[in-house]
């Protein structure tokens, strides 16, 4: 009966279903297929996966407030800063620390909670070294946000990108893959 449910599971997670285990040993079912499209920009050289049900916009011209790309769905967003000229292979940590600093001296005036960080290399992406920092700030319209803030260390420039989330679904497995996914396919194409 055990190899029956491992192989029935089996099939049902190579079809995009998600399983939940219940203590009882019974398996609890939902579907979690998610469509994709592909992102390209040639402006940042940049590439990414992203959930075909999200918006994605982009900055109208460099005297326009924000990101340069943002993506989101109701309170859930990813966002591509501009990257910063480098190098920084020598000086990665020290960018980073300065950053971390600046959240924390800014962290009264502008209410942000540390929550983790910095981490270095928590995510691996397109082999580039990274850090993270995961803080709660306010955001628009007065509500608190979690952030996790990752730098791409790119060697010749540093790319920022940035999740955004309400602190009840921040941490929802639907949001950790769809976070984890675009970690995953996200590409320099330089």
């Amino acid at each position: 009966m055990h190899r029956y449910r491992l192989f029935i599971a089996s099939i049902l997670l190579s079809l995009g279903f998600t399983l939940i285990i219940i203590p009882n040993g019974l398996v609890s079912l939902s579907a979690q297929q998610v469509d994709w499209k592909n992102y390209t920009s040639d402006k940042l050289q940049i590439s990414f996966e992203y959930p075909s049900d999200w918006t994605l916009t982009e900055k109208a011209n460099r005297f326009d407030q924000g990101a340069e790309i943002t993506v989101h769905k109701d309170q859930d967003y990813f966002f591509v800063m501009e990257p910063s000229p480098g190098p920084y292979v020598m000086n990665f940590e020290t960018v980073v620390s300065v950053y971390y600093q600046g959240l924390l001296l800014n962290g009264v005036s502008k209410n942000i909670d540390i929550i983790e960080g910095p981490i270095f290399d928590k995510y691996i992406i397109d082999n580039k070294p990274t850090a993270s920092i995961l803080f709660v700030i306010d955001s628009l319209g007065g509500e608190r946000g979690v952030r996790e803030a990752i730098k791409i260390n790119e060697g010749n420039k540093l790319q920022d990108i940035i999740f955004e989330s309400s602190p009840s679904d921040f941490d929802l497995l639907e949001n950790q893959n769809i976070r984890n996914h675009i970690i995953n396919t996200f590409k320099f194409l330089s």
